[in-house]
């Protein structure tokens, strides 16, 4: 991001936003010092809150924590007849881990004496700039903080082309990153090789 002219600033409490000519401008708290920035334009992006305040989950047996509905590993709420999965559950708000967690939760409801649980080592993370950045399965600072050994390896993207001899049914079961083309991609070849 250095290379593009993007600076970013972390640990920062926002205290002003105004606009100055044609640029908008920012006034904020970094370490305790204020400071300000202008630009063309500002985009402020502090995170989503579930719409579940009208569900009256208290009434159901529901426990709520930090705004949202804790789930076990089998999608069960605190309720252990209720089920609920997507952003509302947390703590990661991604399509690509709600599917599999509605689909388990559906699962678990219709056949409790075989559950199914969410593989979390699938769990992927992408920031969209140029060049992308992704991460799948755990950081080494959360293996670290649950007590996890672990090995870290590298390999260079221009020598990337394994094969696991998958079935394309088998590759698109697997959680793929929403919304990307390599997803839209899989759906098409997917319902492509159904239908012949």
């Amino acid at each position: 991001m250095k290379h593009f002219g993007i600076e970013v600033i972390t640990a920062t409490a926002l205290t002003d936003a105004r606009s100055d000519g044609l640029r908008k401008a920012v006034t904020f708290l970094h370490h305790g010092q204020p400071r300000s920035v202008s630009a063309a334009d500002i985009l402020l992006a502090i995170g989503r809150k579930p719409n579940i305040e009208s569900l009256d989950l208290a009434m159901a047996g529901v426990a709520i924590e930090h705004g949202r509905i804790p789930a076990n590993e089998f999608m069960q709420t605190s309720a252990p007849r209720i089920y609920a999965a997507g952003d509302c559950t947390g703590p990661h708000e991604i399509v690509h881990l709600a599917v599999p967690q509605g689909a388990n939760a559906a699962h678990n409801i219709a056949h409790p004496e075989t559950p199914r649980r969410l593989d979390e080592r699938l769990l992927s993370a992408v920031i969209f700039i140029e060049p992308q950045v992704a991460v799948v399965g755990l950081t080494e600072k959360t293996a670290t903080t649950r007590g996890i050994p672990y090995l870290t390896a590298g390999h260079r993207f221009s020598e990337l082309g394994m094969v696991k001899r998958m079935t394309v049914h088998e590759l698109a079961g697997m959680p793929h990153y929403h919304p990307t083309l390599a997803e839209l991609c899989l759906r098409f070849l997917t319902n492509f090789t159904s239908n012949r």
